[in-house]
């Protein structure tokens, strides 16, 4: 595809994307301050997003309290939020409400207060959030850093403080080193990890087990093993590659002619850099090693890898014994478990609340327990100070 092409297919994408931004997204530019107060490029204006931090520095004094597809001004049961205190007064107007306080200071805390007497309604407010110098944009011909310098204001749910740093994502009209116009934005959760306390809540009967296979023994019967475990256990479901080959350390760099006598070896079935290929019978390290080093010199190292079966199955009385027995080997046996992360969570020196309900189903050791207290790595994303998204990345050692 011709580089003038792309750019067409490139733009095309920005602009669905920046279009759907505009239509869809409350939490939208509505004012922007010190963005254009240099003079316009004659640079073409191309389409790009950007990622940047933002800080919070204050809400507006009011309040939006909404609900889609609900007319909130014939609802008299909201007037009980004029009660609250700090609240001045309500202003009903286009089928929602809008709650006036007496201190933009108070936004958070009402905010709260409304969407506990109020749980099916929408809370928002809108946030001035200033932004970086420059701003990392990605357009249709490349990466740009754009003048930023601005306070934005974006309608957002107002569970950010003041001073708290932000992740947004940017859309707008690139000109040169400027944007052409107001960017369009949106709060989105910043990433991060944290090491938390966690619980082992249940463990159920969905195993795994790992088998290591010497490489001299990889040239098994596949089929009498599969056979033999499922009188063992139940919903078998077994993989099992034979790893016939081996790595030539130096073999990369050797001469043609080296690299040929090899290959002519009667049970190598090709050499592809160290990787020497081979037939699944030949197990014979001895007689391999010394064929190699006779080629090579006695001072060549090999590698002889293992080969790995690998299974999942259901057992309610799972025997050891018995799978030891059906491989020939002793596997190492992982067992589906729920992991429970509860309590407070330190993220980037700051402290959040863990949601309700936090459990992870995970594959672990069976040498674990319910009610075993282990420690686990959670990759995160926040906004403000709540926690949005979890996601178990490891057990921690």
């Amino acid at each position: 595809m011709e580089r003038d092409t792309l750019i067409k297919v490139f733009t095309l994408v920005l602009v669905a994307a920046f279009m759907l931004e505009l239509f869809s997204m409350r939490s939208s530019v509505t004012n922007t301050t010190s963005l254009n107060s240099t003079t316009p490029s004659q640079e073409p204006s191309l389409y790009g997003t950007g990622q940047t931090s933002a800080t919070l520095l204050s809400y507006k004094e009011y309040l939006n309290v909404f609900k889609a597809g609900r007319d909130l001004t014939i609802n008299s049961s909201l007037g009980e939020i004029r009660d609250i205190d700090g609240v001045g007064y309500l202003n009903r107007q286009g089928g929602a409400l809008i709650v006036v306080l007496d201190q933009s200071a108070n936004v958070p805390l009402i905010a709260s207060e409304i969407e506990q007497m109020f749980p099916d309604l929408n809370v928002t407010a809108v946030g001035q959030f200033e932004l970086p110098p420059t701003v990392e944009f990605t357009t249709s011909e490349g990466k740009r850093n754009v003048s930023m310098n601005a306070v934005i204001e974006l309608e957002i749910e107002p569970n950010i403080l003041p001073s708290d740093n932000v992740t947004l994502s940017l859309i707008g009209l690139v000109s040169g080193d400027n944007l052409a116009g107001s960017p369009v934005a949106k709060v989105i959760p910043t990433q991060g990890e944290a090491l938390a306390n966690a619980t082992i809540k249940e463990a159920t009967y969905d195993y795994g087990a790992v088998a290591i296979i010497p490489w001299g023994s990889r040239n098994l019967n596949a089929s009498r093993i599969r056979e033999a475990l499922s009188n063992e256990v139940w919903n078998l479901s077994m993989n099992y590659s034979p790893r016939s080959f081996v790595l030539v350390n130096g073999l990369d760099s050797a001469s043609d002619e080296i690299v040929k006598k090899v290959e002519n070896l009667s049970y190598v079935t090709g050499v592809f850099s160290t990787e020497v290929d081979l037939r699944d019978e030949m197990n014979d390290s001895e007689k391999l090693g010394s064929d190699i080093k006779g080629i090579l010199g006695d001072n060549t190292t090999i590698d002889y890898p293992s080969s790995v079966i690998e299974m999942t199955f259901h057992s309610e009385n799972l025997s050891k014994d018995g799978l030891f027995k059906s491989i020939g080997w002793t596997p190492v046996v992982y067992r589906r478990m729920s992991i429970e992360v509860s309590g407070k969570l330190n993220i980037s020196g700051v402290e959040y609340d863990v949601p309700s309900n936090t459990t992870f189903d995970e594959m672990l050791v069976d040498s674990y327990s319910v009610g075993q207290q282990i420690g686990v790595w959670l990759d995160t994303g926040t906004i403000g100070r709540r926690i949005v998204n979890l996601k178990l990345d490891r057990i921690a050692q």
